[in-house]
This record gives structure tokens, C-alpha cells and sequence, in this order.
């Protein structure tokens, strides 16, 4: 009886998850929130103490090593907690509701440390709404979960406009650049030209990426400015376990986030050889 009523829920959360997503393709967000309204009621009611909502075989792993968290295999994991406040928020936020919104982004972050979407638009709203407590603390806390580099680019370029609120305008710049690092963006090179100007700073007379500035970077802040080694080696090692198992779609795609953070030629030999065995 009780695997028929976790089915049951199962398939109720499963049937208003895709109604949601429907109405919020359309940008119908105010429809949005209506459908998910009773789901995530009834998810703020679970007495569950821990449900973990991995969007990929990675996180899972992230979960396990670097959490102590194991997924667990239920029916209930197969809901996609996380996915509903992602839809509230994001919902909320378009709506111009920016507070109410980062509430559910870091409800989202609780049941899926690594949705990163969720850490950059928490740290986005604080922004915007000039709320900046435990900003650095959020700030530290995805760069150890984040595994690509066009998101690694968009928290330090929210960091470089964290410093420049505050006034560290020597750090902001580095931060600028340190986004520009991992992904090139006229938008964030237009703001260190903008900076610049405004503060009559020679940018070109300086090395904004020099080991001195990282390291005044680093030590001010304690924010990484490098990728998370524990991840990459993580990666790596899910790529290798898989292709000797020879479930190459997973070996492939922690091989490509490996690849991703390290641009390790050797990687993307690995990468290659792979791809043509999923050809044959």
C-alpha cells in the first residue's frame, strides 16, 4: 500500500512539473506559480531530512564525495524538488518579485548543491535588491561547485561588481578579468574599460592576472582563482570507471567537464577515442 500511494505522488508531481514547464515556456509565469503553487506546498510539508535532486550522474558523485550525502534510490528521488523552486523563483524573479524569489533559489540550492543557475542568480539578486550578507561566503561556496567555465565567468564577473559596490575597485578589476579568463565578453570588457575611465586608472600599465594581484586577490577574499581540483579529479576518475565499464556515454560526459576545467590535450584525446567507439 505504500508503494502505491509513493507512486501516486510520484505521478502527481511528475503531471504539474510538465503543466508548469508548458505555461512557463510561454512566459505565462503568474499561471506558473498558480500550478506549482500546491506541489511545492506539499513539498514544504515532507518530514523528509534530506532528499538530494541531481540533475546528472556528477552531482550524485559530487553529493557522495564531497557531501557525505548519498542520493537516495525512491520513488521519491525520481521528483525533481529542485526543478519546482527553480520554476518559482525564476517565476518570481521575472515577475519583478526579486527578494521572494532569491528565497526560492536558495530552497532549490538545498536540494541540489550544484545547480549552479540557482548560486548565480542568488548572487545576482543580492545584487540587485542591495542585499549583500554572506555575500563572499555564497561566492566561495559555488566556485567549489561550479564545473564549466561559462558560469566560473558570470560569478566572477558578480564578484567584480560586489568589489566595485564596496569599493575594492583595484580587486573588482581583477575579478573582471579573471572572468574574462574563462570566457570572453564584451559586456565585462566594456566595464573595466568603463572603471577605467571613470577612476582614471592606466589599465594598460598593469598586469591585472600577475601572481601578485592574485595572490592580494586570494588572501583578501579567500575566493579561489582556480577551478576546483577536487572536481576535476573527480571527473576524471568517473570518466575512467566508466570507460573501463564500458558505459561510455557516462565516461564521456565527466570526461567533458574534466576537459572543461582542465583544456588538458590529453583529456581531449580521450575525449575523441570515446566518441568514435559510440560511433561504431
Amino acid at each position: 500500500m505504500k508503494d502505491k500511494v509513493v507512486d501516486f505522488e510520484t505521478e502527481y508531481f511528475l503531471k504539474k512539473q510538465k503543466e508548469a514547464h508548458a505555461a512557463f515556456d510561454k512566459n505565462d509565469f503568474n499561471s506558473t506559480l498558480n500550478i506549482i503553487a500546491e506541489p511545492i506546498k506539499k513539498i514544504e510539508e515532507l518530514n523528509e531530512a534530506e532528499i538530494y535532486c541531481p540533475q546528472n550522474v556528477f552531482d550524485a558523485a559530487v553529493f557522495l564525495n564531497y557531501l557525505g550525502k548519498p542520493v537516495k534510490q525512491t520513488s521519491f528521488s525520481k521528483i525533481n524538488y529542485y526543478d519546482f523552486y527553480m520554476m518559482e523563483g525564476s517565476s518570481l524573479f521575472n515577475l519583478d518579485y526579486k527578494k521572494e524569489a532569491r528565497e526560492h533559489f536558495r530552497k532549490a540550492i538545498k536540494f541540489n548543491p550544484c545547480g549552479i543557475s540557482a548560486r548565480i542568480l542568488d548572487l545576482l539578486i543580492s545584487i540587485e535588491i542591495n542585499d549583500y550578507e554572506n555575500f563572499i561566503e555564497n561566492v566561495q561556496d559555488a566556485l567549489f561547485f561550479v564545473y564549466d567555465r561559462e558560469n566560473m565567468s558570470l560569478i566572477y564577473k558578480l564578484t567584480g561588481d560586489y568589489l566595485l559596490h564596496i569599493g575594492d575597485h583595484e580587486l573588482g578589476i581583477v575579478a573582471y578579468h579573471l572572468s574574462l579568463l574563462y570566457k570572453l565578453d564584451d559586456t565585462v570588457s566594456n566595464l573595466i574599460k568603463t572603471v577605467g575611465t571613470e577612476l582614471n586608472i592606466d589599465l594598460d600599465s598593469q598586469d591585472w592576472l600577475s601572481e601578485t594581484y592574485l595572490k592580494k586577490f586570494h588572501n583578501t577574499y579567500k575566493i579561489p582563482i582556480m577551478p576546483n581540483e577536487k572536481l576535476i579529479t573527480l571527473a576524471k576518475a568517473m570518466g575512467k570507471e566508466a570507460q573501463i565499464k564500458k558505459s561510455y556515454k557516462v565516461s564521456l560526459f565527466t570526461y567533458k567537464i574534466a576537459y572543461e576545467l582542465t583544456y588538458d590535450e590529453n583529456i581531449l584525446k580521450t575525449i575523441e577515442y570515446i566518441e568514435n567507439l559510440i560511433k561504431q
